[in-house]
């Protein structure tokens, strides 16, 4: 039994293709998803926008080769440490949060 399709979230595209590229996405559909063509598109057009999106950067070069070989690259020791500004508005969050729990704040 086939599973059930979730066509909720996609959109119907149409297309012209040249030949070579026809029988490159049949093979990858082959290869890699049992011969479903609709996947196989979504999966090209993904590795489509990564490809986009590393060779939009300053240096695609670097990029490209931080996104192969992430273990040549230790991540940023500041990576995950918020900025002033984001910790400046957490602590007015809490301090709001505090005082509307104390009834000393009108809820928004």
């Amino acid at each position: 039994m086939a599973r059930p399709r979730k066509t909720e979230h996609l959109v119907p595209l149409t297309s012209r293709i040249r030949p070579e590229q026809e029988r490159w996405l049949r093979w990858e559909a082959d290869r890699r998803f049992d011969g479903e063509m609709s996947r196989t598109v979504r999966w090209s057009l993904d590795q489509a926008r990564v490809f986009s999106l590393l060779m939009m950067g300053d240096d695609p070069v670097l990029e490209l080769d931080r996104t192969l070989h992430p273990e040549k690259y230790p991540p940023d020791e500041h990576e995950d440490w918020p900025t002033e500004a984001e910790a400046a508005a957490e602590r007015v969050r809490r301090e709001r949060a505090i005082a509307r729990a104390y009834g000393l704040e009108e809820q928004p």
